[in-house]
């Protein structure tokens, strides 16, 4: 649903943007519940999205809101710079996949631009 594919199986995105955020609270965890310990001591950050809504600005000028969950599965990157822009990133629902999502991100570009700069020497 967010996204298409035409007849030559490429992918077409239907969104143009993320335009808001809102949070249930009593679904979302709070920043002091973010993290968990283990059975050993261990601490771990809560691996969940539950209760995040993003509101979409789809290409035909409609909004809707969509879980943070299907967002971040259908478009990370979009996903996590709105929310690094926002300043949420440190929130639960963000916290244990955004620094993972912006290194590996990071990693592609830079294969990329490797990738172009032996091809143009």
């Amino acid at each position: 649903m967010l996204t298409q594919v035409d007849a030559d199986r490429h992918s077409l995105t239907m969104m143009e943007g993320i335009c808001g955020h809102r949070t249930d609270p009593d679904k979302a965890i709070e920043k002091a519940d973010g993290c968990v310990y283990t059975r050993s001591g261990q601490k771990r950050q809560r691996k969940t999205t539950q209760g995040w809504d993003l509101l979409i600005r789809w290409k035909d000028g409609s909004e809707s809101w969509q879980k943070l969950k299907d967002m971040k599965e259908s478009h990370p990157i979009d996903t996590t710079e709105y929310a690094k822009a926002r300043g949420i990133t440190d929130e639960p629902a963000f916290a244990w996949w955004v620094p993972y999502t912006l290194r590996k991100r990071d990693v592609i570009l830079s294969a990329v631009k490797s990738r172009i700069r032996k091809t143009t020497h």
